[in-house]
């Protein structure tokens, strides 16, 4: 019985990878979002972001001022090494935003979204799922805390 009370806890978990980034850039904004906590974001009733958000348990959104291309590789491989795979690369507007998804069994259990913009890195990290054809747009919709 403990094991099946402490399997939703596992399955809900962030990113060690995430958590590795939080505590090396301290400095970094990092906000929580669940599902409720989205609802609210939507004060406009968009349909769209309904849509967006549907399939979606947690998000944690980091975003640091300040991080190089090599700590940018760097989490992108330990994100590879938690089992998320490449899903696409967009380069937009000075914009690099990479999409990366963790499956089992055919159903996406994650979601990382890197946004790369000059020196700054806006994190998504999301447990659920987001539609493919809208997730490159969740950034525009959160609050950046700043």
């Amino acid at each position: 019985i403990g094991v099946l009370m402490i399997m939703p806890i596992i399955l809900t978990a962030q990113s060690k990878t995430t958590e590795k980034l939080h505590k090396q850039f301290d400095d970094a904004t990092a906000l929580v979002f669940y599902k409720n906590t989205l609802r609210m974001v939507n004060q406009k009733e968009n349909p769209e972001f309904d849509a967006l958000i549907e399939d979606i348990e947690k998000i944690k959104m980091l975003t640091i001022q300040k991080i190089g291309k090599a700590e940018f590789n760097k989490a992108k491989a330990g994100f590879e090494a938690e089992d998320f795979e490449e899903l696409m690369t967009v380069q937009e507007g000075g914009s690099d935003i990479l999409l990366m998804i963790k499956e089992h069994k055919g159903i996406t259990k994650g979601m990382i979204m890197m946004v790369r913009e000059g020196e700054q890195l806006i994190l998504l990290d999301v447990v659920g799922s987001i539609p493919f054809k809208n997730a490159a747009t969740l950034h525009q919709y959160l609050p950046t805390g700043r």
